[in-house]
């Protein structure tokens, strides 16, 4: 599969497709087996993902320094204030103390955390958790953007408000070509923020296209 720089691009798939398992690879979290001989545990063939031309085999740090990624449920610490933990996954990302305190301001802003940048994580609305969870997956202004689920048990208000930062990504970085993958289980809200789809059933893609190339069918018609 690909996703294109400059591209919006929906993955979906029924429970227990592997569509988080997939996330979690792009991410880092998990590596792609190798050195399989193709008897009882699988064909023989291994997984490879390049970011940027980049191997994540060869060049993990690399490749991860380009990736922001926001996971279905957001591991959060609940008990810093909402800019101590932007700044501290700054240093994760080992910027400087002025690109920090820039991101910050940049992201505090871009991601209506203006009301609530002072206080405790713990003491958040669900929705808001999602804002600063989304907040960190984009700092340092990342090539390649995963989310999984990023709307998953908010409100309708609240969702249109993610969706809405979402669709403020395209073609960003700075100078354009960044790329956002995201998972969803609402097929409208893959219609409305992605140019493109990725349709994958147990492990396997079974189809990869435009959102356009439907020409009046629905996503509905293609799960079918």
């Amino acid at each position: 599969m690909k996703v294109p720089p400059g591209s919006i691009t929906g993955l979906i798939g029924q429970n227990g497709a592997g569509k988080s398992t997939l996330l979690k690879i792009l991410a880092g979290f998990l590596v792609p087996e190798t050195g399989r001989s193709g008897g009882a545990g699988g064909s023989g063939d291994d997984g490879e993902v390049f970011v940027d031309g980049l191997s994540y085999r060869k060049e993990p740090m690399a490749v991860r320094s380009r990736i922001g990624y926001m996971p279905e449920t957001p591991l959060l610490y609940r008990e810093m204030k909402v800019v101590e933990y932007l700044d501290f996954v700054g240093k994760l990302k080992r910027l400087n103390k002025e690109k920090r305190a820039s991101e910050c301001e940049r992201l505090i802003r871009d991601c209506g955390l203006g009301q609530i940048y002072h206080k405790l994580i713990g003491s958040l609305s669900k929705g808001n958790r999602q804002r600063v969870a989304l907040a960190q997956a984009l700092l340092g202004e990342p090539r390649v953007l995963l989310l999984d689920e990023p709307t998953s048990a908010l409100d309708p208000a609240q969702a249109i408000e993610i969706r809405r930062i979402i669709q403020g990504q395209k073609g960003k970085p700075p100078g354009g070509g960044g790329a956002v993958l995201m998972s969803s289980h609402v097929l409208s809200e893959i219609s409305a923020v992605c140019d493109r789809v990725i349709f994958i059933s147990s492990g396997e893609i079974r189809f990869e296209g435009s959102i356009d190339s439907f020409k009046g069918k629905s996503l509905e018609s293609l799960f079918a």
